[in-house]
């Protein structure tokens, strides 16, 4: 089970090295934006011959800087440091950020891969990158800005705090009361910046959902004149983004405004307080206090407003966190890492199998049982939505049956990893479509180059040609899923990848549409020589007469069967 605290904290374990030398990074870059202006002071005590509160902290450090010369000299040291450690500071914090976001787009992927087709069909994989993918700049900016930087600030707070309460007790309290009335105020107000943001990530999402179906879906809107509809609708859409925007802005110029507000308003009241002491009791405060105190608070302002800023980047993370979570955390697929069975006849047993899809009131399998043997060709055949496909699936282990058995040879389904089963079974079916981005690729489930030979001299068999050589054929560039060959084409290919492999069992799955009589003729007498190699189980109605078939299982007789012995 994947949590937040279980992501960051595996991260850090990955990555020790790298995260301890960020935080040092960061806390001897909080260091030295205190030695800065305390280094000042020690200026302020060799030009002025004045004591300021800052000088005398900065002796306490132990560093002698007898002549202006020399404080010019370590002056400049400590910027070229602290430019050093700031690229050090920023530069790891940004690998953190890196890392962490390539970690985790490679487990969603890794995830989404591992989940049963059952699963990827409530929450289709696609839908998924498009809508969250853009949650993990928000959790980059969590481990980054959130996690990292705010460290970094909080350790600078800690030491400016420290060296303001040495210059003046009085004046860092009444700092700290405003900022905390400010943080109060900031924080009350990222609430409502956090429900804009999520309503404008939303319909932006939905926006992105809506251009990616409709340019799917390109062809069905060309041919039947509806892009004037669907830009209606998009124009809906991309309005109520424009809205949650509008919304969205005005929360969050409201929050960046008040900030400036705050920090100033706060040095208002630091001043107002230095000027009350003054009136009461004449030179209560030294002027070099005031100043010290002054510049040391305006330095801390870039801190002051992140600090406030970090609630809404802690709270964007943590819905991000909560979207991807629950993509993570869907059950896997049970998977065996090595094979579980050994060499199988290709024997398939269905016993009293029903199957029912988990959102319909009727099962479209009930009581099913029947027997193929080895070595046959069997065709199961029956009216659209009769369970054609869902038997063809449930022999691949992608279905599982609501209830009764499945055996390979005398192996039960329910005792062996649905991989294990696929280990001995390939498939043939437009839901199945080529992946790669040539001929070769799309064909052959290693790439490995030993066997072009092998995917080449299929091809040949199956008369598939799309250029002149073999080399030329085999390295034919395919757009996305074959897109660029016709219909035959990319059923052609699909046989070849089947028929590659020497896997036992061969399920055809409407294989023959789109097909072409002379290369069905050549791809029916392949089938036919392979009958003494495999288990071979086409689902169909329309069939090649030439496919030589020895079992017919008919599931509308079956079901007809089914009625009367229920009646």
């Amino acid at each position: 089970m994947h949590s937040k605290l279980k992501l960051l904290s595996g991260f850090f374990k990955r990555n020790t090295l790298l995260v301890i030398s960020t935080f040092l990074a960061n806390l001897i870059s909080s260091l030295l934006n205190v030695l800065i202006p305390l280094s000042i002071g020690r200026f302020y005590q060799l030009v002025l011959h004045d004591n300021s509160v800052k000088g005398k902290l900065f002796n306490a450090l132990h560093i002698s800087l007898q002549s202006v010369s020399e404080f010019f000299l370590f002056f400049v040291l400590i910027i070229i440091t602290k430019s050093f450690i700031t690229f050090v500071e920023n530069f790891f914090a940004g690998v953190i950020g890196e890392r962490f976001s390539r970690d985790l787009r490679e487990l969603l992927f890794r995830t989404q891969l591992s989940q049963s087709v059952a699963i990827n069909q409530i929450k289709p994989t696609g839908k998924y990158l498009l809508r969250y993918s853009g949650d993990l700049l928000f959790i980059q900016n969590f481990i980054t800005k959130g996690v990292i930087q705010f460290t970094g600030d909080v350790m600078f707070m800690i030491a400016a705090v420290a060296v303001l309460l040495f210059i003046n007790t009085l004046l860092t309290f009444i700092m700290i009361a405003c900022i905390i009335v400010a943080c109060t105020i900031i924080i009350l107000l990222n609430k409502k910046v956090k429900v804009a943001t999520l309503n404008r990530r939303n319909q932006r999402s939905t926006l992105l959902g809506f251009v990616a179906n409709r340019m799917q879906a390109f062809f069905s809107i060309k041919s039947f004149n509806r892009e004037i509809p669907e830009e209606i609708q998009y124009n809906k859409k991309s309005g109520r983004l424009y809205d949650f925007g509008i919304s969205y802005l005005k929360v969050y110029s409201l929050v960046q405004a008040l900030l400036p507000l705050f920090m100033f308003g706060t040095l208002t009241a630091l001043l107002y307080f230095v000027n009350v002491q003054s009136e009461v009791k004449p030179y209560g405060i030294h002027r070099s206090e005031v100043l010290d105190f002054v510049l040391l608070f305006l330095y801390m302002q870039a801190v002051i407003r992140r600090i406030l800023r970090v609630n809404l980047v802690w709270n964007m993370g943590n819905v991000s966190f909560t979207k991807l979570l629950r993509i993570l955390n869907f059950p896997a697929e049970p998977k065996a890492e090595e094979p579980e069975i050994g060499e199988v006849s290709g024997r398939i047993l269905f016993q009293n199998v029903s199957f029912q899809y988990g959102n319909s009131k009727q099962p479209i399998l009930k009581n099913l049982s029947f027997t193929i043997e080895p070595n046959t060709i069997t065709l199961i055949k029956g009216k659209q939505g009769s369970g054609k496909s869902t038997i063809i699936k449930m022999i691949l282990a992608i279905y599982q049956c609501t209830s009764g058995k499945i055996f390979l040879d005398q192996y039960d389904y329910d005792l062996i990893a649905p991989n294990t089963v696929r280990r001995q079974a390939v498939v043939v079916s437009d839901e199945a479509p080529l992946i790669g981005n040539t001929v070769f690729r799309a064909i052959s489930y290693s790439r490995a180059d030993e066997k072009r030979a092998r995917a080449a001299q299929w091809l040949e068999r199956l008369n598939f040609h799309v250029a002149e050589t073999e080399a030329e054929n085999l390295d034919y560039h395919l757009d996305d899923f074959g897109k660029n060959l016709s219909a035959g084409q990319r059923k052609q290919l699909m046989f070849a990848r089947a028929l590659i492999t020497r896997k036992k069992i061969l399920l055809l799955d409407e294989a023959f549409d789109d097909l072409d009589e002379d290369t069905k003729k050549v791809i029916v007498d392949r089938i036919n020589k392979q009958k003494s190699k495999r288990t071979i189980i086409v689902a169909a109605n329309n069939l090649p007469s030439e496919l030589k078939i020895d079992l017919v299982i008919d599931l509308n007789e079956f079901q007809l069967q089914n009625q009367l012995v229920e009646s």
